[in-house]
C-alpha cells in the first residue's frame, strides 16, 4: 500500500492515499471538534494546503498508535517516518506490534500489569466477565518484549517475544506455531 501523506494527530500515525483524502478527513474533524482537539486538526489542515508535503504535524511529541501496517511501505517510507518523527527501530516494532496483535488479541498496558504487580491471574479474574477474553498481549515498558498469554480452559500459558519479533507473538496467540518454533526459529530448516 503506497501512501502519499502521513499524518501524526494527538499521537496517532495515520496514511492517506492522497493530499485530498487527508485535507477531507481533518477539515470534517475540524468541524465537529473544538478546543484543543480542534486546534490539533486545524494545524494538521493548514499544513495540508502545501499539497507536496508527506509528512505533516499537530506537533504531539511521541507516537503511541497508528493505523498503519508497516509491513506494507517501503523502505524509503519507513525511513523517511523514523527521520520525520524522531523514530527509532524499537519505536516502530512497538507500533507494527501493537497494529498486529490488537487485531487478534486485548491489549493489557503496564499499569494495569503494574497495578496487580504483574500477576495475570489476578489481572484476569478482576476482569469484568463481559471483557475477558482469552488472548492477551502486554509490551514491557523498555518496548524490548512482549509478553502474551492465551488463555484456554482453567489455565493459561505465558509465552515471551522480542519486540522485533512480533510476526511470531502474532502466529502464537493466533495458534499457527508453537512456542518451541519461536525459540528454534534460527534452525536453518525452520520456515515461518
Amino acid at each position: 500500500m503506497k501512501y502519499k501523506v502521513y499524518a501524526n494527530c494527538g499521537g496517532d500515525l495515520y496514511g492517506y492515499k492522497s493530499n485530498n483524502e487527508a485535507k477531507n478527513f481533518f477539515l470534517s474533524c475540524m468541524n465537529c471538534s473544538e478546543g484543543s482537539e480542534r486546534e490539533r486538526y486545524t494545524t494538521i489542515y493548514l499544513e495540508l494546503q502545501n499539497p507536496n508535503l508527506k509528512f505533516v504535524s499537530d506537533h504531539t511529541s511521541k507516537i503511541c498508535r497508528t493505523s498503519i501496517d508497516f509491513d506494507l511501505i517501503s523502505e524509503k517510507d519507513r525511513e523517511e517516518l523514523k527521520e520525520y518523527y524522531n523514530l527509532e527501530d524499537n519505536d516502530i516494532n512497538y507500533l507494527q506490534a501493537n497494529f498486529k496483535l490488537s487485531s487478534i488479541s486485548k491489549r493489557i498496558f503496564n499499569s494495569d500489569m503494574e497495578k496487580y504487580n504483574h500477576d495475570f491471574e489476578e489481572y484476569y479474574k478482576n476482569q469484568p466477565s463481559y471483557n475477558k477474553q482469552n488472548k492477551y498481549y502486554y509490551i514491557d515498558d523498555n518496548k524490548d518484549v512482549i509478553v502474551c498469554f492465551d488463555r484456554c480452559t482453567t489455565e493459561y500459558f505465558c509465552e515471551d517475544f522480542n519486540i522485533q519479533d512480533y510476526d511470531y507473538a502474532y502466529k502464537w496467540l493466533n495458534n499457527e506455531i508453537e512456542y518451541e518454533q519461536y525459540l528454534n526459529k534460527d534452525q536453518k530448516d525452520f520456515d515461518i
